[in-house]
């Protein structure tokens, strides 16, 4: 009697393991699913971001030009292109779990006369952004000071 015991309790043990183990997995999988999917940003806030952007970069404008009127000018389900006359363009991620700035210029947006590198990059970042590939948050940096001119 006593072995059933025993053995009633080692059984009672293991499922206590067991039970513990796909609590721990279930747990994983629900904050690993809730990392991945991030929220969209309203087009508030990415032209916020953007004229933040805008303004930093181009301090010495935006004295003497007072508020730059932010628009959206490009909308895809990835990324967003936010600009002002003036002050230049940004490249904004629609998913808040990325890195809110992909790009930005400081020369006007003409939608139809883009260098064909940046019509590229665009596809290119929103093919990447929709497989889910950001990288590190910072690692692709580039400053340029200088504008790099068609060839």
């Amino acid at each position: 009697m006593v072995f059933v015991e025993k053995c009633n309790f080692v059984g009672d043990k293991s499922i206590y393991h067991n039970m513990k183990r796909l609590e721990l997995i279930l747990c994983t999988l629900i904050f690993v699913t809730l990392c991945a999917i991030g929220k969209e940003r309203t087009k508030a806030e990415m032209i916020n971001i953007a004229r933040g952007v805008l303004l930093t970069t181009n301090g010495a404008k935006a004295k003497g030009y007072g508020e730059p009127v932010m628009q959206l000018v490009k909308s895809s389900e990835r990324l967003g292109v936010v600009a002002a006359e003036g002050y230049g363009f940004v490249v904004v991620n629609r998913n808040d779990m990325g890195r809110p700035v992909l790009g930005f210029s400081q020369t006007d947006y003409d939608a139809d006369n883009l260098p064909e590198g940046l019509v590229w990059w665009l596809e290119t970042t929103e093919d990447a952004l929709s497989k889910g590939i950001m990288g590190a948050y910072d690692s692709d940096i580039l400053c340029v000071d200088e504008t790099i001119e068609n060839f």
